[in-house]
């Protein structure tokens, strides 16, 4: 045979027929298929020409590599290039390089597919990523400028910053980059050198690098950005939003072509997959910059307590990490209930395939535990099980433990939950406080649930709680956990004097009732409502990233669960004020009016259910009331053996009726001899077998009872905790699906909650037949009964689900012993059962009333340390770099108090803390600043026509701190309406575009500075600013006038608003406001005010300035006051949300300063009324010069600072008279007024007697 000859590939079998079973005429059985021969007796053949092909093929592979190799030494540089091209070990979906246009394949070439996927990285990516992490921190400054340059950016992105290098050593370098958008792409040029890298300049403009060293695409960090909030919440892989931009590029025009012209078929997968991955390492470094900041302040604080406020109870500092996770709330709520409740449980569908495997380090996890630390606990277990086991003396007999363990797969360490073969990484322990929050995670590498991971869980929350705290653990088994830790020296003893344990509300019904009366949280005392299902939650929000991380390599999956665990935690933190609300109003306040209704209508006091309860306890937790399994099953043997004595009974009998008298035979007489002594043979089995199970000695109440009843007594007990089990199982199924189904949870969809629902239809005839069968032994039982026996019978259970639910007796345990001559209340009455439960469920609102009222003053506690670290961050010079960053978390902070308002922590609250935060921070910074300076900038009119030509540039602005006022709120200082000649008092203002009325020198860029310090000189008024005087004796049930001067305008004042005046508690209307002004300054005049004449506003002026009225309105409502040539003007404040106030401003024009005078102390009213004034001052400038009386200058900066600093009103309804007070006392020559409350009160009668002088009635009667 010719040796070039190779032979072609095997045909294609031809099709089967299909089997009878798939034919279409119904299924029939058909005949097995034969068996293929054994091994032995099957023979090799070897197909000629195949080791020429193999050789053939080797040759050419060989050839290939030496033509890249040479390729490879001619065109890479040395370092990693961009375009290595990421091993098949990363995850399928987010994983690779960059390359737009991948190699062509000669397809006429024999392609390899059986080469083994490699597993663990190689040396080109080790290399690759070791490249990566160096990069990372460099690029940290670039990101920090980006940033900070669009923080709050509204509109499209600047323009390419290029990096222009003055060196002449430095070898300058130009990359042609692909710059991805969300919406468009677009190819830029971008120059490195030796001083600042290419990647660099991407960052400062805003784009990420697809490659380390020579990108060739770049992503927008927006859209990085917006794709890691998309993730958090859908877990859309990288893939989907590679093809989401390749479809969006293309509907625009944008088609993605290699050099030939062809399509791309996935042009962006690769790249992307690095940039997300590097990009979240980035992002991660001002984070931790932030959280270092603020922790080392945090340190400092603590170091000098004297300037901190009182501890309040709060425990120690617990180091960073608590206070990132909230876990500071130590809650207090009492010796049984521990301070802290965290639950632990373990998920089995976490898992990740050995085939994805394992990618180069490059994530440190914040929340994992390393493996190393739980393999060291391991071994630690494992050496003390070796050991005697302690003595401990239990609550729970070891009876009803050894059940509890073998009714539980999380007990059986052994077994195997998934597939060893295929998975590396088998599920995921947690440890989640009762909020919901992250606390630890434990990768699970074992085939079962072993206690390893739950131990050192907890191990490292103690390594963080504080010294004198204790733990209580939720744990499906955790029975189980807390006989082998007091069994074994499996955790210090310091630590277990302080842990208790208690198993999940849900799991709970399935464990022994002896075992529940000490381990179930609704029934143990101090655990208050909490379930301990947390863990459940937070696996259904890990529950999208299943496949994901299956097949991602094994670091990636831990740095997606981790950081998913961040955010999961992130929302959760916020949600913590609508947590206690809403526990307060469904759990506490619900449930306390339900079981008091209850308790009223069964009659029962509260101190009699005590009492029962105690006894019912002690009861059933006796060690009479567990039999062990040795019992039951030697009893079932006696049993079986009294049948057959039944049995020879019933034989003997007919064999001697069948002989009858013919007894002469022999073999008759040797069949019935043989008979009589089988059966005394018998009857000495079962003497004797009931004597070795020593009924008597272990159950003394026991004996004497018929061995039938003894059985059916024991199977009944046990078929009724059965049918405990499986009812609490299909109840908790039902109500998750119902609230699947009403979008309360995460919703199932149709077709899966159709099949969950059949599933659970399927199991509920189980249920209802195990009922019956017990149902069936208790009549067994009565039958059996006598009365002397005075043993209590169990009842029945309803068959129908609903009424099951609401049945008392489905939580008890069938009694196995004998009672007194009184049959205890709690066993027999069913109303007493009945208000044991709700008297216990009081209890235990009662304790979540006062726990959930620790938390929400831990709330606030952690509210106020938190921001007076970050307060003292935002003063220190060493913090510079990240004090935009400082300011973002200050005002998330400022945000959390609205959303933390409770009805158990009221705003006061968080406003003290607000306070002290930054008295802590500027005492100890020693500033005087009180925060940063925060500028109001207002636009020129040069500036207005200059943003008609282009977008306002911010960097232009000299005030480059916090914009707090936007632009488009100022719309209507420069809206020039023409007034109505006839309404402006024959006024004619001077056309808008002449040069008279707006100059360049005057219109200046006008900035506010909001200053807490007010100025040292200030004088302040301690004195009633009137003097004593008697009302006169004249009507108050008519209107008053105030009559017209010269310089001033007659003022009505209704009859109404006069008595509002004299009353002591009304509040003050505009015309008293008004009126009352006009009259102290008639009264006082102005002859000793500071700062020269004086104009006092009417309160509608700013009313009608905030509603935005047009400026004719305005104009008609002032211009009689002259203010133009004025330099104090008075301008009074109606606030009526969130309830009705008056505060007043005094502008001084020549010292260009806004005085603020609120008598509750406002911060947040200030800042606002403040900005507000400010605008009104410039709108009546522009206004004065339109209608030709002025211009007066505002060059320069404006100052604002309030009056007061503590509130001086005692009542909701003093406000008004206290802003009279402050303008009687600066028309006096002061500043500011100090009154008691007994002379504000000595005031407002004072100002009725002076306004009756000066007044007269309007019709004045005859």
């Amino acid at each position: 045979m010719d040796e070039s000859y190779v032979l072609p590939p095997p045909a294609t079998p031809p099709r089967r027929p299909p089997e009878r079973s798939q034919q279409p005429v119904g299924a029939h059985f058909t005949t097995p298929q034969k068996r293929r021969p054994p091994r032995k007796d099957s023979a090799i053949v070897n197909r000629p020409g195949v080791a020429l092909r193999q050789q053939r093929l080797k040759e050419e592979l060989h050839a290939l590599m030496e033509t890249d190799e040479q390729s490879s030494n001619q065109s890479v540089p040395t370092s990693v290039d961009a375009d290595i091209e990421m091993p098949d070990v990363e995850d399928t979906h987010d994983d690779g390089a960059e390359d737009l246009d991948p190699p062509a394949v000669d397809k006429s070439l024999p392609q390899d597919d059986s080469l083994p996927r490699r597993l663990l990285p190689d040396t080109a990516t080790e290399k690759l990523y070791s490249t990566w992490l160096a990069l990372v921190p460099t690029l940290v400054p670039a990101y920090l400028g980006y940033l900070q340059a669009s923080q709050a950016r509204i509109g499209q992105l600047p323009a390419l910053r290029q990096w222009t290098c003055h060196s002449k050593v430095c070898l300058k370098k130009d990359y042609t980059i692909l710059c991805l958008h969300s919406h468009y792409l677009e190819s830029n040029i971008f120059q490195g050198c030796g001083c600042i890298s290419v990647a660099q300049v991407l960052v400062k403009n805003g784009l990420f690098p697809t490659s380390p060293t020579s990108p060739r695409v770049a992503v927008s960090i927006d859209l990085l950005d917006f794709y890691f909030a998309l993730f958090e919440r859908s877990a859309d892989a990288v893939s989907a939003l590679a093809s989401a931009l390749k479809s969006i590029y293309q509907r625009r025009g944008f088609p993605i072509l290699n050099e030939k012209g062809e399509p791309i078929q996935d042009p962006f997968r690769r790249g992307i997959g690095h940039a997300v991955q590097w990009y979240d390492c980035l992002r991660n470094r001002p984070e931790a910059m932030v959280e270092s900041a603020i922790d080392e302040c945090l340190r400092y604080i603590m170091s000098h307590p004297s300037s901190s406020e009182p501890a309040e109870g709060a425990a120690s500092d617990a180091g960073s990490f608590l206070r990132r996770q909230q876990q500071e709330d130590t809650h207090g709520g009492g010796n049984d209930g521990g301070d802290i409740h965290v639950a632990l449980d373990a998920t089995f569908s976490q898992r990740h395939n050995i085939s994805a495997g394992e990618s180069p380090w490059f994530y440190e996890p914040k929340f994992f535990l390393s493996k190393e630390e739980v393999d060291a606990v391991g071994i630690r277990i494992t050496a003390a099980r070796k050991k005697p086991a302690h003595k401990h003396d239990s609550q729970v007999p070891e009876a009803a433990l050894d059940q509890c363990e073998k009714s539980y797969q999380a007990a059986d360490e052994k077994k195997e939950k998934t597939h060893g073969t295929k998975f590396d990484d088998t599920g995921l322990m947690a440890l989640v406080c009762r909020h919901d929050i992250v606390l630890f995670l434990a990768n699970v590498d074992t085939p079962g649930e072993q206690q390893k991971y739950g131990i050192a869980l907890l191990e490292r929350l103690f390594q963080h709680v504080p010294a004198e705290a204790t733990v209580a653990a939720f744990y499906d088994i955790g029975c189980v956990l807390d006989r082998s830790i007091h069994a074994y020296d499996l955790l210090p003893e310091t630590i277990v004097s302080r842990l208790i344990f208690a198993t999940s509300v849900m799991h709970a019904y399935g464990h022994q009732w002896a075992c529940q009366l000490v381990y179930n949280p609704r029934l143990r005392e101090g655990l208050g409502l909490s379930e301990g299902e947390g863990t459940e939650r937070v696996w259904s929000k890990f529950r999208k990233l299943i496949g994901v991380t299956r097949s991602s390599a094994r670091s990636r999956r831990i740095w997606l669960l981790d950081r998913h665990a961040e955010a999961i935690n992130i929302g959760a933190r916020n949600e913590l004020g609508n947590w206690i609300r809403s526990r307060l109003r469904h759990g506490v306040e619900g449930k306390t009016l339900a079981a008091n209704t209850e308790l009223g209508e069964l009659g029962v006091s509260v101190g009699e259910l005590r009492i029962q309860w105690e006894a019912q306890r002690k009861a059933q937790l006796s060690l009479r009331q567990h039999a062990p399994a040795r019992l039951k099953k030697e009893l079932d043997a006696v049993l079986n053996l009294q049948v057959e004595l039944d049995a020879v009974e019933v034989s003997l009998g007919r064999l001697q009726t069948m002989v009858g008298t013919d007894e002469d035979h022999p073999i008759v007489h040797d069949y019935i001899a043989s008979l009589k002594r089988t059966h005394t043979r018998t009857i000495q089995k079962v003497e004797s077998l009931y004597s070795s199970l020593n009924v008597p000695q272990d159950f003394p109440e026991l004996q004497g009872l018929p061995l039938e009843f003894v059985r059916i007594l024991l199977m009944a007990r046990d078929l009724k905790i059965n049918i405990r089990k499986r009812a609490i199982g299909s109840f908790f199924e039902w109500d998750k699906l119902n609230r699947a189904a009403g979008g309360r949870d995460q919703p199932l969809g149709t077709k899966l909650h159709q099949q969950t629902q059949k599933a659970i239809s399927k199991r509920t005839p189980a249920l209802i037949t195990a009922i019956r069968k017990f149902n069936k032994y208790c009549d067994e039982l009565e039958a059996l009964y006598e009365d002397d026996w005075g043993f209590p019978l169990p009842q029945a259970l309803p068959t129908e689900l609903g009424a099951l639910r609401d049945e008392p007796d489905l939580l008890a345990d069938v009694w196995i012993s004998p009672v007194a001559s009184n049959t205890p209340k709690w066993l027999e009455d069913s109303a007493t059962r009945q208000g044991i439960r709700a008297m216990l469920t009081l209890d235990r609102c009662r304790e979540e009333r006062r726990r959930l009222g620790n938390e929400a003053d831990n709330l606030c506690r952690w509210y106020g340390r938190e921001l007076s670290g970050v307060e003292l961050a935002l003063r220190s010079p060493n913090f510079a770099e990240i004090s935009f960053l400082l300011r973002q978390r200050k005002e998330e902070l400022l945000l959390l108090q609205m959303l933390w308002r409770t009805p158990l922590v009221s705003a006061l609250r968080f406003q003290f803390h607000t306070e002290e935060a930054v008295r802590i921070a500027r005492h100890l910074s020693g500033s005087g600043d009180p925060r940063p300076i925060r500028w109001v900038h207002v636009p020129s009119f040069e500036e207005q026509m200059e943003a008609t030509d282009g977008l306002y540039d911010p960097d232009s602005s000299a005030a480059d701190e916090e914009t707090v006022l936007a632009h488009d709120a100022l719309d209507e200082l420069f809206a020039y309406d023409d007034p109505d000649p006839a309404d402006s008092a024959a006024v004619t203002p001077s056309p808008r575009g002449s040069a008279a009325t707006v100059s360049e020198a005057v219109m200046l860029k006008r900035t506010l500075v909001l200053s807490d310090d007010s100025p040292e000189d200030m004088l302040v008024a301690v004195e009633n600013p009137l003097p004593e005087a008697s009302s006169p004796l004249v009507s108050q049930h008519t209107d008053r006038t105030l009559p017209a001067t010269p310089h001033a305008i007659r003022f009505i004042i209704p009859a109404k608003d006069l008595q509002r005046l004299q009353r002591p508690c009304a509040q003050l209307s505009d015309d008293c406001i008004n009126t009352g002004a006009q009259v102290l300054l008639r009264h006082i005049g102005t002859g000793s005010i500071l700062g020269g004449d004086l104009a006092i506003l009417s309160t509608r002026v700013m009313s009608m300035h905030r509603a935005e009225a047009d400026d004719n309105s305005i104009w008609r409502d002032c211009y009689n006051t002259e203010f133009w040539r004025k330099n104090v003007w008075i301008i009074p404040i109606h606030h009526l949300v969130p309830s009705p106030h008056w505060t007043v401003a005094i502008v001084y024009m020549k010292e260009q300063q806004i005085a603020y005078f609120d008598s509750f102390a406002s911060q947040d009213r200030w800042e606002s009324d403040a900005a507000a004034v400010f605008q009104l001052v410039y709108k009546l400038h522009r206004l004065a010069e339109d209608y030709k009386h002025g211009p007066f200058q505002l060059d320069g900066d404006w100052v604002s600072y309030p009056l007061l600093k503590e509130p001086v009103q005692k009542n909701g309804y003093d406000c008004g008279v206290w802003v009279l007070a402050c303008i009687a006392a600066i028309l006096r020559g002061f500043h500011v007024v100090f009154l008691t409350s007994e002379q504000i009160t000595e005031f407002r009668m004072r100002l009725f007697a002076l306004v009756l002088t000066l007044t007269e009635p309007v019709n004045p009667v005859h």
